[in-house]
């Protein structure tokens, strides 16, 4: 799924690419309001997308963890914990129990199918790449520079 414009240089690039090796891309609806709903309509393996839109999905998903309480709050605390003790020390982006217990929610809200990230067009942090690794389960790829 895609949400850049055709004109975009990464958007053509990744397009020739995928269209020589036989892949469907779907465009988003064009609100980006609904993006999130287009994401689990289209179920998408492969997501591309500027860090405008990444920071966005980072500061909603962020936002409902944080205002979770009592054990479903310690439970994603301690998930995320792990999740970033494993990303940094080794590079793996999902975890068995964690991903099952805490984050197969926030895996659904990308569609629950999402194999890998693409980004570009702009510098984004280094905070929310981790972060969107973590909360969908799948590498994030920058294109950029």
């Amino acid at each position: 799924m895609s949400y850049l414009p055709l004109p975009h240089v990464l958007e053509r690039v990744v397009s020739v690419a995928f269209f020589g090796h036989g892949a469907t891309i779907c465009i988003y609806g064009g609100d980006v309001m609904k993006i999130k709903d287009d994401m689990v309509l289209a179920k998408p393996t492969i997501f591309v997308s500027v860090p405008r839109l990444y920071l966005r999905l980072f500061q909603a998903i962020k936002d409902k963890l944080e205002g979770m309480t009592g054990i479903k709050k310690r439970l994603v605390d301690r998930g995320f914990a792990a999740k970033m003790y494993y990303l940094k020390n080794g590079g793996y982006v999902t975890h068995k129990l964690w991903d099952k217990l805490v984050f197969n929610k926030t895996k659904e809200a990308f569609g629950g199918r999402v194999r890998f990230m693409l980004t570009g067009s702009a510098p984004i942090s280094a905070e929310i790449i981790d972060f969107i690794k973590i909360v969908a389960c799948c590498p994030v790829i920058e294109g950029y520079g």
